[in-house]
């Protein structure tokens, strides 16, 4: 690992011919020294977790060539001049992240003068507030998108999303307004965590029309409706969290294709009907399972065994689920303490 600091006059800027710079997680102190602008034929910076301080160095902007940067994991900070000067200049970004640099003075409009060649867009953790432009999920090469934990207000594109979308992260913020239909047609699509945000209206039924989604985080918004019927065989499905919303009816048994499957809450949401372990049957990898905070009316009786914990649930007679889960939960208690 590196440690000290970097100097104006490091015989680093001489090489001009240098193409790919990593000083990644790297222990630097103080700031970001100027003088990179002379490292012209630049394509690749990471500066990831490098402990560096201070203002973001305008003449970074200058590295024309550039195609990735990582600044992330510093204590870095962007002014609104610093910022729109990148993104107006670097013409060939395809890669920007910047979690957890302070961007607070950042206006999100600016984020329109990225260039289209962009694939990747990381600015999870950065102080960002106001309406984030919606333009953003319809560039055209747009794979990688994480703008979690801002206080960012915006919408969903109704339709012209980017197809090469894989990973879309929008958690904690202020997103509003219906998630829509045309969600569906991210075909490529392997994580969706739209969570603790405002979105509302019917749960799209082409949720769980995706091959290659692996994550669905949906909980904390105030989604209705009902889960959907037709569920993709076959899927790549590990996580569903729908939990705090307003959904309702019973879980068709369409659901339960879910094979892959290791974790499922459905909590606190208005569902109802009867569970059986003869529902769970086919989820044998499932590790984790919270129905908790519904209408659910009985649990027939059953064993289940969901890892390590085992489940005994209703063995005399149909109960409350909380009711059986708090005992399930006893239960488990005390083969540990037993052990």
């Amino acid at each position: 690992m590196l440690t000290g600091s970097l100097s104006p006059n490091t015989s680093l800027f001489r090489l001009q011919g240098l193409k790919r710079l990593n000083l990644s997680f790297s222990n630097f102190s103080g700031s970001i020294p100027s003088g990179f602008s002379q490292l012209v034929s630049l394509t690749y910076l990471n500066f990831s977790g490098c402990s560096f301080s201070g203002s973001a160095p305008l003449d970074i902007s200058l590295l024309s060539k550039l195609i990735s940067l990582d600044l992330s994991t510093n204590d870095l900070k962007f002014d609104r001049q610093s910022f729109d000067m990148l993104t107006r200049n670097l013409s060939k970004l395809e890669n920007l992240v910047l979690d957890l640099v302070n961007m607070s003075d950042v206006v999100p409009t600016s984020f329109m003068n990225l260039p289209s060649p962009l694939k990747q867009l990381g600015i999870k953790f950065c102080n960002l507030k106001g309406k984030f432009p919606t333009e953003i999920f319809q560039f055209r090469y747009l794979e990688y998108v994480d703008l979690s934990l801002n206080s960012l207000i915006g919408y969903l594109p109704s339709s012209n999303w980017s197809s090469h979308l894989k990973y879309i992260d929008l958690n904690y913020n202020q997103f509003r307004g219906s998630i829509p239909a045309s969600i569906g047609n991210l075909t490529k699509i392997t994580f969706l965590d739209l969570s603790n945000n405002e979105f509302q209206g019917q749960l799209p039924s082409a949720l769980f029309s995706h091959k290659q989604l692996t994550d669905l985080v949906l909980s904390n918004n105030s989604l209705e409706g009902f889960l959907p019927t037709h569920i993709q065989k076959p899927n790549s499905v590990q996580k569903v969290d729908l939990s705090y919303n307003e959904i309702h009816g019973e879980i068709p048994s369409s659901f339960f294709d879910l094979v892959n499957l290791t974790e499922l809450d459905l909590s606190s949401n208005n569902f109802n009907g009867v569970i059986n372990s003869v529902m769970f049957s086919k989820l044998e990898n499932l590790l984790t399972l919270d129905l908790s905070s519904n209408s659910f009316s009985s649990v027939i009786s059953g064993i289940r065994r969901l890892g390590t914990i085992v489940l005994e649930i209703g063995l005399h007679a149909a109960c409350e689920f909380p009711t059986c889960q708090e005992a399930a939960r006893a239960m488990y208690a005390a083969v540990k303490k037993r052990d």
